[in-house]
């Protein structure tokens, strides 16, 4: 009965080295620009912080829930574990946009898999753990006129340079 606790403990333990697959743990500050996405506290998909009020993510990430209630944006720390470190910032999503043309069954994504998020409060671009995304070489490039037509009000529109920016 002790081998098979001490097993079970083991084999608990070992779980958290297997959630990384063919790579490396980030480092503190290596990836400023990524959070959490965390509903009641509990991890569910990742983002990118776009600007100091704005997170870009995936539309699937709310498939079937895309309200605002219990859920938050963890931004400065890599380890999610470390509910009490220095570098952790939480702040609160007041709404989700989610792209208008995305639709998705449970199963099959069918393209424009893209949300945006608008924060409560002002993520700290301050620090050496969060900063925003360089998204000036991500490949964007929509023509203004067809931005408009396709997002609703609040959610990025284009500018000249074709490169999206949040409504402010």
């Amino acid at each position: 009965m002790k081998f098979l606790v001490l097993f079970a403990c083991l084999s608990v333990a070992n779980a958290y080295d297997r959630l990384i697959i063919d790579g490396v743990e980030a480092s503190t500050g290596q990836h400023p620009d990524l959070v959490s996405l965390q509903r009641n506290g509990n991890h569910f998909c990742g983002g990118t912080l776009y600007d100091k009020r704005t997170v870009v993510t995936a539309a699937h990430c709310f498939y079937g829930n895309s309200g605002t209630f219990g859920l938050a944006v963890v931004a400065g720390e890599n380890d999610l574990t470390l509910s009490n470190s220095a570098n952790r910032r939480s702040y609160r999503v007041s709404r989700v946009i989610i792209h208008p043309d995305y639709r998705s069954s449970y199963h099959y994504v069918q393209g424009d898999d893209i949300a945006i998020l608008k924060l409560s409060s002002d993520a700290d671009l301050g620090t050496a753990t969060i900063k925003a995304g360089d998204f000036e070489d991500a490949g964007v490039d929509i023509p203004p006129e067809e931005a408009a037509a396709r997002w609703p009000a609040g959610a990025p529109s284009t500018r000249p340079a074709g490169t999206p920016t949040p409504a402010r």
